[in-house]
């Protein structure tokens, strides 16, 4: 009778071994899909329907052969079964439930990491996105030792792409901290590059002023979801300080707060004209716009894309540049400091970016470093790294 009923079941498969074959090629399947997923082969959601439906239909078949079958096979195939689902259910914590908990997961507080640090962001001056996507190593290892002998704590990079990849770990050779960017939280490879690189990364900045343009707001929380598990580092977005009063949700996706707080340097007619007073205040008050707000829930806050220029515009000088940054950060120290408790400043840029000549970028950006091509430091370097 049980032999009758076994081959009514192996109507499934003709042959026994293949029947065994693909189990065990379908037992295997979630570690697969769970490497390859590093780069996005599948998105959680299909995943996760693709999981359920393993589970359960293959599941229910293992038990299913295994109840008509001798001792021998019918312990292999319980065997199976629970080497089965043991993968997967490392598989739907490496790529569900993971990344979702991943801010419990951090071994890094960014509060300490930050606050009373000097940061610069740090874009290679090789660079130009028109006609050099990779600038040379011994450039780029060359200028942070600049950077790292001027005395600034760490850099800010923009982009993983190509041999930008290659800045954490030159920039720890000369001791820096490094705050990782990631410029397109969709691009599968610069993701993979800048979580390979997590040894030599103290946290990850993914996306700049691009959510709901140029990338989804899905597609952002999911990959800061997905580095932060995978390099336990603390992950944050940039944004310009009004969008984040429109997309309150900013605020609780990172693990600080990273808002774009450059002012635009013009008066009140729409003229460009420096005035260093006029633009500290603009932005000690985008920095206490930004520190009000009941959904930042505490986060430090690193105010980035901070810069002046010492030319570009009218009134502009190394000395008025050098006067906004005394100005901003003149009384940090202070027991009531005009910049709110827990905020905390970068600088915008260790060096000239100057391919910066076009719209939408404003015509002085081209001359807001605080080193000169040859590492010098210049005044406003000086008055950032005093404070």
């Amino acid at each position: 009778m049980a032999k009758n009923h076994t081959e009514k079941e192996s109507n499934w498969f003709v042959d026994k071994g293949l029947q065994l074959l693909i189990q065990v090629v379908l037992g295997v399947l979630p570690f697969i899909v769970t490497q390859l997923s590093l780069v996005y082969i599948l998105p959680d959601l299909l995943w996760a329907v693709a999981i359920v439906i393993i589970v359960v239909f293959f599941g229910v078949g293992l038990w299913k052969f295994a109840a008509y079958f001798g001792e021998t096979e019918r312990n292999l195939r319980i065997f199976l079964f629970i080497a089965f689902y043991a993968i997967t259910l490392l598989a739907v914590w490496n790529e569900l439930v993971g990344p979702i908990l991943s801010s419990y997961l951090i071994d890094t507080d960014p509060n300490v990491l930050l606050q009373g640090k000097a940061w610069v962001v740090y874009e290679p001056t090789e660079y130009n996105p028109a006609t050099n996507l990779n600038p040379t190593v011994d450039s780029m290892d060359k200028e942070l030792e600049w950077v790292s002998n001027a005395g600034f704590s760490g850099i800010i990079t923009l982009s993983s792409q190509g041999s930008l990849s290659e800045i954490p770990k030159l920039a720890k050779k000369h001791n820096l901290l490094v705050i990782a960017g990631v410029w397109d939280p969709t691009n599968r490879q610069e993701v993979a590059s800048a979580i390979l690189n997590k040894d030599y990364i103290d946290a990850y900045s993914v996306g700049h002023n691009g959510v709901n343009w140029l990338y989804s707001f899905s597609d952002l929380t999911k990959t800061i979801r997905k580095i932060r598990f995978h390099t336990r580092h603390p992950v944050s977005t940039t944004e310009i300080v009004s969008y984040y009063l429109v997309e309150k949700r900013l605020f609780g996706i990172g693990d600080w707060v990273f808002p774009d707080a450059h002012v635009s340097v013009k008066d009140e007619g729409g003229k460009y004209s420096v005035n260093a007073v006029r633009d500290k205040e603009l932005t000690i008050e985008l920095a206490k716009i930004i520190a009000s707000q009941k959904e930042r829930n505490g986060k430090t806050i690193l105010l980035k894309m901070v810069m002046y220029p010492m030319s570009g515009a009218p009134n502009a000088s190394l000395d008025e540049q050098a006067h906004f940054f005394d100005a901003l950060l003149a009384n940090t120290q202070d027991v009531q400091p005009e910049i709110p408790i827990g905020v905390v400043i970068s600088a915008h840029s260790a060096y000239d970016i100057s391919w910066k000549t076009y719209w939408p970028f404003y015509k002085w950006e081209t001359s807001t470093g605080l080193l000169d091509k040859s590492g010098n430091l210049r005044p406003a370097a000086r008055s950032f790294l005093r404070r």
